[in-house]
């Protein structure tokens, strides 16, 4: 009987494992409204951006979306320089017919900063605008770094991050391996099961996400990179 994985983040199609997954998304993405006057201030001065940062792929689509209410074309969006975070989120912007100018290679925002620092020479910095669209619950350390180094960046939160319990809970009895994608995922996990198996296989995707479990749990923590 082959292994079964429960996967807890919002797709698990780019998740490479001869296990059967079974899907379980304990968040979703819920778009901000596009009257949201930050949201519409950004997108009135999207002209202005040299570059866009590109954090997760939940941003792609819903940049997108609101780009086209604007009457603001993928064409427009190439005449900018994309940086992605990894090679997912950047497959997800290619498939969207958008031209990535630099894919992190550490899959981090650390990783990302590290490559606008390598790749932004002392006189561009006040040619620049950096656009940085991303969910509510992104860390500081992308504007820390804009900030400290005076290049003007536009962050925007595009959508928040929920819990969600779907129907029917798993028994994780089932299940030789947990997956979890992302922070959320971890806190969304001890909402709904409370205390983490032990006896499990608990694969983290990311640093981020596997320094996060490792502080919730004991147990020792599998990292999984796609």
């Amino acid at each position: 009987m082959n292994e079964r994985l429960l996967y807890l983040g919002l797709d698990p199609s780019s998740f490479k494992t001869q296990k059967i997954i079974v899907h379980y998304p304990i968040i979703k993405i819920a778009p901000k409204s596009f009257e949201n006057q930050f949201i519409q201030d950004a997108l009135n001065h999207f002209h202005s951006f040299t570059h866009i940062l590109i954090t997760s792929k939940s941003s792609i689509k819903i940049l997108k979306d609101y780009l086209n209410k604007k009457n603001i074309s993928i064409d427009d969006w190439n005449t900018k320089q994309t940086y992605a975070v990894g090679k997912v989120t950047a497959k997800h912007l290619q498939e969207n017919g958008i031209h990535v100018s630099c894919i992190a290679q550490k899959e981090t925002a650390e990783g990302l900063i590290e490559e606008v620092s390598n790749r932004l020479k002392n006189d561009d910095v006040k040619k620049v605008h950096f656009f940085w669209p991303h969910s509510s619950l992104g860390r500081a350390v992308i504007p820390d770094f804009f900030n400290s180094q005076h290049i003007h960046l536009t962050a925007c939160d595009l959508y928040d991050t929920i819990d969600q319990v779907p129907e029917k809970v798993p028994n994780l009895n089932d299940f030789h391996e947990i997956v979890f994608t992302s922070p959320s995922t971890v806190d969304a996990f001890i909402k709904i099961f409370k205390i983490f198996p032990t006896e499990k296989k608990l694969t983290a995707i990311g640093p981020i996400t596997e320094e996060y479990l490792r502080y919730h749990t004991c147990s020792n923590v599998h990292i999984s990179s796609l």
